[in-house]
């Protein structure tokens, strides 16, 4: 169960329910074998999950809501990149940075 997640190489456009650039970041929302529907942001620090979901209703309800919030978005901005494997990875808070901007702070 765990390297279900392998299944979902190469299909993205059957899984996808929406994928959006909104102010700089990518918003997309896809069904993936190992955590179900889910949502990440992708920004320049690469792939970030934010958000997860029972079914595809709920999936486009929440795409939606996240490209609201992304308009709002700034780098430096902090969000909870969530876990996964049944709690195999842990939540982890991160710092946003919008795509084609390079860290000047060595962070």
């Amino acid at each position: 169960m765990m390297f279900n997640f392998l299944q979902d190489i190469g299909n993205y456009e059957d899984r996808k329910v929406g994928k959006e650039e909104v102010n700089n970041f990518i918003i997309s929302t896809a069904y993936t074998s190992d955590e179900g529907y889910e949502t990440a942001i992708i920004d320049e620090n690469g792939t970030h999950p934010i958000e997860r979901y029972s079914d595809i209703i709920k999936a486009k309800e929440g795409h939606q809501k996240w490209i609201k919030k992304a308009k709002e978005i700034k780098t430096g901005d902090e969000i909870i990149k969530l876990g996964g494997w049944s709690g195999l990875v842990e939540d982890k808070k991160i710092k946003l940075l919008k795509l084609n901007e390079r860290r000047t702070d060595n962070a």
